[in-house]
């Protein structure tokens, strides 16, 4: 059952990150962070890392994408101004 709510708690947040939806990337760390705790329930350890280590990497990308002074541009737009 817990894989199923990671795999749809990922699916939602991958869904977010098309829209361009900063918090996209806390949907993909908490669906991690349920693969880590799956694996760790069943003692696959290779699954509890690899949960882990994208966690880390979509909190990493959450801290690296910055919130827009003016929220009404997209993300896009204001980088194709900016260069």
């Amino acid at each position: 059952m817990m894989g199923w709510l990671a795999n749809c708690v990922l699916l939602f947040g991958m869904w977010g990150l098309g829209e361009k939806d900063r918090r996209s990337f806390q949907y993909l760390a908490l669906g991690e962070l349920l693969w880590a705790v799956r694996g760790w329930q069943t003692s696959q350890w290779d699954l509890m890392l690899i949960g882990i280590v994208f966690g880390a990497v979509a909190i990493r990308n959450w801290r690296k994408w910055e919130a827009s002074p003016r929220s009404d541009v997209p993300a896009l737009e204001r980088s194709e101004t900016l260069s």
